[in-house]
């Protein structure tokens, strides 16, 4: 089945419970169909989240920028086999369709300079701090510190259904 099947299987559901997931679908076909690339692939309850991190970290003078919104599931296979079925180090634990960048719901983060991911962790707190004070949750949490995601309460989980 193609994505655009997928997709197109996902918006036709008529169930109000699904509504959230139809949603994403719709952004997500719009991704697929315009080829929006970096911000502007952002979900549109993410992306004045991304644009309000940006602009509330550079008023304390940390200057950041996305460096990955959206990522299709093929790369994140790239990223997953990495140091399991590739060289290199483990990135990810997330297969593909279980990273909120397959839904436009994720972005990475880097600083500006000539250190795009410094070692100080205090940095990375403070990013960390002012994106979850947006509503953002920082994946420092979980040992990725560049990556934020949002998702109004439903799960990786509650969306693969409408792709599978």
């Amino acid at each position: 089945m193609s994505i655009f099947e997928l997709f197109y299987k996902a918006l036709m559901k008529e169930n109000e419970q699904e509504a959230a997931a139809r949603y994403i679908s719709r952004h997500l076909a719009r991704v697929a169909l315009y080829e929006l690339k970096g911000i502007d692939a952002l979900h549109p309850d993410v992306k004045p989240l991304a644009l309000e991190l940006i602009n509330q970290a550079s008023q304390v003078s940390i200057n950041i920028y996305l460096t990955e919104t959206f990522r299709p599931a093929s790369i994140q296979q790239k990223y997953y086999n990495q140091g399991r079925k590739s060289p290199g180090s483990i990135v990810t634990n997330a297969q593909p369709l279980q990273s909120y960048h397959q839904y436009g719901l994720a972005f990475d983060i880097a600083f500006k300079g000539s250190i795009s991911y410094p070692n100080d962790n205090a940095l990375w707190q403070k990013v960390g701090e002012i994106g979850e004070k947006t509503g953002l949750i920082w994946g420092g949490r979980f040992n990725d510190k560049p990556h934020f995601e949002y998702y109004r309460g439903y799960t990786w989980k509650d969306l693969i259904k409408h792709y599978e």
